[in-house]
């Protein structure tokens, strides 16, 4: 991953350039190399708050459905509170929480204990941590750090994690579709109570580099 600025800049145009010009040959995005990922560490890379917060409105339009990855999510929550969208980057960081319960223990240097419960992908396991690009890790700032901490500590946090995890603990030790079904929806109404927090519409946007 660059790190330059210069080359940063070129390689985020170059991502949403094709991007853009996938969807008009094929009336959709497919992106198999994650290139809607990325963008957001190279946003977060760069430090650059207001491409990052319109490229976040073109990703959410389109691609509504995307649950994303872990280090994706965690960028765009510290992209947001940079920006001074306190309660949406709140909403975020639930979800990049959620999506790897390891993650935030880890970039804060805290124990990292493995739940019994399941995991329903590698991206949510301890070993996923170790992936996250050194780049990202790099300008994770002291600051970032601080706020990481406040919010993971907090009640707001806390309490959703704890229910995360006991219903995924069930989830390992349950079988038959219905009871599964019942523990899925837990966690959808979950999902639900985090994304309240932060109730925003999106804007329309054309990611293509403006002349």
């Amino acid at each position: 991953m660059p790190t330059e600025p210069k080359k940063i800049k070129q390689t985020i145009s170059r991502y949403k350039n094709s991007m853009h010009k996938e969807k008009i040959n094929t009336g959709g995005i497919s992106d198999g190399y994650g290139k809607r990922f990325i963008l957001f560490s190279l946003y977060f890379l760069l430090g650059d708050n207001e491409g990052a917060l319109e490229y976040f409105d073109w990703y959410k339009n389109e691609f509504p459905d995307c649950s994303g990855d872990p280090e994706q999510l965690l960028v765009w929550a510290l992209l947001l509170q940079r920006a001074g969208k306190h309660d949406q980057a709140m909403a975020k960081l639930g979800e990049a929480m959620l999506s790897n319960l390891y993650l935030i223990p880890f970039l804060l240097d805290r124990v990292i204990k493995e739940h019994d419960m399941w995991h329903s992908s590698n991206t949510s396991s301890v070993s996923y941590v170790y992936e996250i690009s050194e780049e990202v890790l790099d300008r994770i700032t002291d600051n970032d750090k601080s706020w990481l901490a406040k919010q993971y500590d907090s009640t707001k946090l806390s309490d959703v994690r704890s229910a995360h995890i006991e219903i995924y603990h069930q989830l390992s030790y349950t079988e038959g579709y219905e009871k599964r079904h019942a523990l899925v929806e837990k966690e959808r109404v979950l999902l639900a109570k985090i994304h309240s927090w932060s109730k925003v519409k999106t804007k329309v946007v054309d990611i293509r580099d403006r002349r």
